[in-house]
């Protein structure tokens, strides 16, 4: 989706938000057991973001492409605040998490059942929209973004981020995250 509608110019930028990617670490430090896999994101609006939509009375949760989650009732970003998801693995280990990362209580803190890929890929932050109910009854759920990136370990001067201990760290939020330039 565009920003703005363009008949008969050049498109505009792509519409983003309000949920962005923050930040990736996609591929932990294996010679430290203490670094873990884990996804930011972050909420740019004025207001909260309920991350699951009624539409025509159906509620049916955001999804992140690339980890395969779907939010569920009760997940909220903040206004101006964050949620940082890990492998569902660690469910148990939510307090050690907290205090390795510096977590804030209020933070919420999401598990997944996906895994990032250690070389790059798509990841991509997506609100339900429509749906169109199947001849066997089940629902089509089509989607827009809110955000993507297509992160890959041969982005320039990125490196210490494959495997060194570093995330991809997000420094642009005026359109979609595809391109190295939005990152460091």
């Amino acid at each position: 989706t565009m920003a703005t509608e363009t008949p008969g110019a050049a498109n505009s930028a792509l519409k983003a938000g309000p949920i962005f990617i923050s930040e990736i670490h996609y591929h932990e430090n294996e010679q430290d057991l203490k670094d873990l896999e884990f996804l930011e994101l972050v909420n740019k609006g004025a207001t909260d973001v309920a991350l699951v939509e009624s539409v025509n009375n159906t509620p049916q949760g955001w999804k992140i492409e690339g980890i395969n989650m779907e939010f569920v009732s009760g997940d909220v970003i903040p206004a101006g605040g964050k949620m940082v998801l890990f492998d569902d693995s660690l469910k148990a280990y939510e307090a050690q998490l907290r205090d390795r990362y510096s977590i804030d209580a209020a933070v919420p803190i999401r598990f997944y059942a996906g895994k990032l890929s250690n070389r790059g890929e798509t990841v991509a932050v997506k609100k339900p929209y429509s749906y169109v109910t199947k001849s066997d009854g089940t629902k089509q759920w089509y989607y827009e973004l809110s955000d993507a990136t297509l992160y890959s370990d041969r982005w320039p001067n990125m490196y210490a981020a494959d495997g060194k201990g570093m995330s991809l760290n997000r420094k642009d939020f005026t359109t979609m995250g595809y391109g190295y330039t939005a990152w460091e």
